[in-house]
């Protein structure tokens, strides 16, 4: 599962590659009370800067590294699986400090992406489960097509035909 977004951070940099006014990424998975950093390690397109935010001048955000300085639109891709299956909040939390300011930071196109494995008993591969797929696996029947055999008997059976339909009524 990832994080995608594409933003720009008009934000005050500290030299080539720190911030003294940063931008970052938090999650949270309690509804918003606690928040947690998502470290550069699961940014896999467009990380941080190099360098930390500036503890000078009050910025709540010092010691992190963070996006800055002035830059043209670019995409940020956040490996987040590690939240696969739970409910969460995402964040881009702004850090400034009480020094100079810049424009600002604009983030645009936020997408949370995710890809399935395809269900086993969509047998012709269509994308649902239905009339078809049962009659598929009913024409196999008495066969040994590993293919149709989903409980594993060595043969399709009526177990088989009956766990194909079962997925038709409620889903893979």
């Amino acid at each position: 599962m990832v994080l995608k977004f594409w933003h720009t951070p008009n934000l005050e940099p500290n030299g080539a590659t720190a911030c003294y006014d940063g931008g970052v990424l938090e999650v949270s998975t309690d509804g918003g009370s606690t928040w947690t950093y998502v470290p550069n390690a699961n940014l896999l397109v467009g990380p941080y800067r190099a360098g930390a935010v500036s503890g000078s001048f009050g910025n709540p955000l010092a010691g992190q590294n963070a996006w800055c300085g002035t830059t043209s639109y670019f995409q940020t891709i956040a490996d987040v699986s590690a939240y696969a299956g739970q409910t969460v909040q995402f964040r881009m939390r702004l850090g400034t400090d009480s020094s100079q300011s810049a424009t600002g930071w604009d983030v645009d196109d936020v997408v949370v992406q995710s890809c399935e494995a395809p269900c086993a008993y969509d047998v012709d591969g269509d994308g649902a489960i239905d009339i078809v797929d049962v009659q598929l696996v009913a024409s196999a029947f008495g066969t040994n097509n590993p293919a149709y055999d989903f409980d594993n008997s060595g043969e399709v059976d009526v177990f088989d035909i009956q766990l194909v339909a079962d997925r038709w009524q409620t889903g893979c």
